[in-house]
């Protein structure tokens, strides 16, 4: 009998954790596995009790009808496909919104776990901000789903591969 690929499988599961996320732009997830065991799971979101993504811009949304007195974006799928809301987004969740891959590092760090020598799957190839964290955590080995949209996604990359970390894409 042929077993199932466990990269796949583990990026499977850190797409399913994925689901969780209440970001209306990016919905990520994140695995570390140590002896290829899940010792974390972590999705993108706020600190628990703080607003969440969705409902903030949703908010908003409902306020430029407000001040314009015009369906400026008649759907709220139109507001946050607009290239300018991007902009918005990101200046807004560097200050209120916690990554997968930072949310699972932390919660081993809260729990005593060492991840020293881990993988990580990840949804999306890491920011610049968790790449760091990746490389100081001890983490060896990157696998990601997807390339991140944004500069830092390529850019962390290279300053994975620099520190020795191996990484590599992988599709399910």
């Amino acid at each position: 009998m042929q077993r199932p690929n466990i990269h796949k499988q583990l990026m499977r599961v850190a797409l399913i954790f994925a689901e969780q996320s209440t970001c209306v732009r990016v919905k990520a997830g994140s695995v570390i596995v140590v002896d290829n065991r899940i010792v974390s799971t972590g999705y993108n979101g706020n600190a628990p009790g703080k607003e969440h993504c969705y409902d903030h811009f949703k908010k908003l949304w409902m306020e430029l009808d407000d001040i314009y007195k015009v369906k400026q974006f008649p759907k709220f799928e139109d507001y946050i496909k607009n290239p300018i809301f991007n902009e918005i987004h990101h200046n807004w969740s560097i200050i209120h919104e916690l990554h997968a891959e930072m949310n699972s590092i932390i919660y081993c760090a809260k729990k005593g776990i060492s991840i020293e020598g881990a993988t990580i799957y990840t949804t999306y190839s890491p920011c610049l901000f968790c790449g760091k964290a990746i490389i100081n955590a001890g983490i060896k080995h990157v696998y990601f789903h997807t390339l991140y949209d944004r500069k830092e996604g390529h850019e962390s990359i290279e300053t994975l591969k620099e520190n020795n970390i191996i990484i590599e894409q992988i599709n399910v």
